[in-house]
């Protein structure tokens, strides 16, 4: 379904990113990983890592660029980088520089990379798919700075789509909720989940796949929650 396609996952080099590009791959697309690290993603010739800490504009415009020297071109941008938000505390234990690390690695990744990224999706009839949270849609008491970062990345996703669906740009989002990765808490219960498990990283994937293929020819603005209804749960914690 996507023989050539060239695909950019920002956070690619392990869980839910690196299930993204693998998916990808498996599929026949060429697939840039972008991450402050090589992880566990790049194991095939589609394959490419570019380190790229997306909290910085040179490097992710370097990262593009690098892109379209290899390749010609981007199909599809999916922003999966994101910042730790295990520490829950109130905010008036939160110093300056956590703020801002949340904040710049969530939503600032996400729109620089949109910003560079969107001149050749135009060209392509491309798509962006972002990776947000449940938490961006229901507030947690003791997660305000990282809910704040998500929801910026929901309401940014749907003025994007808004903005270019004219266009031929799809831009969607994806709300995960708590998923078997090294995010998780350590301390997070099984039992506020109504289906009963931990969702896995192939199971946010397929919804991006989903939401990246012509099946979705339709669908832009839209956020998918991914969470086996625990949003919906009460109490949270």
């Amino acid at each position: 379904m996507f023989e050539d396609k060239v695909v950019i996952v920002t956070g690619g080099a392990s869980g839910i990113g690196a299930a993204i590009a693998r998916q990808f791959a498996d599929e026949g697309a060429h697939v840039v990983v972008a991450s402050i690290k090589m992880g566990e993603s790049v194991e095939s010739e589609s394959d490419v890592f570019i380190e790229t800490d997306v909290r910085d504009e040179s490097q992710v415009k370097k990262m593009v660029d690098e892109t379209l020297k290899k390749f010609g071109k981007v199909d599809i941008v999916v922003n999966s980088a994101g910042a730790n938000h295990q520490n829950q505390r109130d905010v008036t234990s939160f110093s300056l520089e956590e703020y801002r690390n949340i904040m710049d690695t969530n939503m600032t990744g996400t729109f620089l990379l949109t910003k560079h990224a969107l001149p050749h999706l135009l060209k392509t009839k491309g798509s962006i798919i972002n990776i947000a949270s449940q938490l961006g849609l229901v507030p947690e008491p003791n997660l305000g700075v990282y809910s704040a970062s998500k929801a910026a990345v929901i309401m940014f996703t749907k003025a994007m789509a808004v903005r270019y669906a004219a266009d031929g740009v799809r831009i969607n989002c994806v709300c995960p909720g708590p998923i078997g990765t090294h995010f998780l808490r350590k301390d997070f219960s099984v039992a506020k989940i109504p289906v009963g498990r931990l969702g896995t990283p192939e199971e946010v994937a397929n919804i991006v796949f989903f939401l990246a293929s012509d099946k979705c020819s339709y669908v832009t603005g839209a956020a998918y929650t991914v969470d086996g209804a625990s949003s919906l749960a009460r109490p949270r914690g």
